[in-house]
């Protein structure tokens, strides 16, 4: 509830700031969309669970739009799908001989749509480069659950995910560099999620995921 509380604020603030940036500086607001490699994994209490999931990788991508408040300092706001996902250890079956059978193991998969609210600062490295840093809170709403095992038929709603929260809070770090070409802007950028609360799946605390993003955007 106290995130909630913050995010609100935070919308409301933005909201009240926004329309004043647009009217004040013409030109400055770009629409993009980007997309790239996202990695996650789950963070657990205890050390045994810690040793035996390990992280997964999925596509990540989306749309975004910033508005250029100042010179140094921008407001993006981001809507992004996303797949987070952890994977068991391999298990080796064996026949009563001892005889290798084969191998198999669980990945647990839960989709989100995230909406990151990130203050982004830059500076010109040259005529066309622009390092930037960008921080800030997002909120997460679950899509879909699935688990996959390699042989079987990959199961919609599985019941060991059935708990998963519907909504989840994190905080975002990044860095990149944007690249100016012509009237269009190339975005690379690489991100840290780091979770603000539990997923309620597999006794978990929280998800740590990283993610390298490129994508493209125009001036409106």
């Amino acid at each position: 509830m106290k995130y909630t509380k913050v995010l609100i604020v935070i919308v409301c603030s933005l909201c009240s700031v926004l329309p004043l940036s647009a009217q004040d500086q013409s030109g400055n607001i770009l629409l993009g969309i980007k997309g790239g490699i996202n990695v996650s994994e789950l963070d657990f209490d205890n050390d045994f669970a810690d040793g035996h999931f390990h992280s997964h990788s999925s596509l990540i991508g989306g749309v975004f739009i910033r508005y250029n408040t100042s010179p140094g300092f921008k407001i993006q706001l981001e809507f992004i799908y996303t797949r987070r996902g952890t994977e068991t250890d391999e298990i080796t079956y064996t026949d009563a001989e001892g005889h290798i059978l084969g191998s198999d193991k669980t990945v647990y998969m839960v989709d989100y749509m995230e909406i990151p609210i990130l203050a982004v600062i830059s500076t010109r490295a040259s005529y066309q480069i622009y390092p930037k840093f960008k921080f800030g809170p997002q909120i997460g709403f679950k899509a879909r659950t699935e688990r996959e095992q390699p042989g079987l038929s990959k199961v919609g709603t599985s019941p060991d995910l059935s708990e998963a929260k519907s909504t989840l809070f994190g905080f975002v770090v990044g860095t990149g560099v944007d690249i100016r070409a012509g009237s269009m802007l190339i975005i690379t950028e690489l991100n840290y999620l780091y979770g603000l609360s539990s997923p309620g799946i597999l006794f978990a605390n929280k998800w740590r995921a990283y993610s390298f993003n490129i994508g493209v955007a125009l001036n409106l």
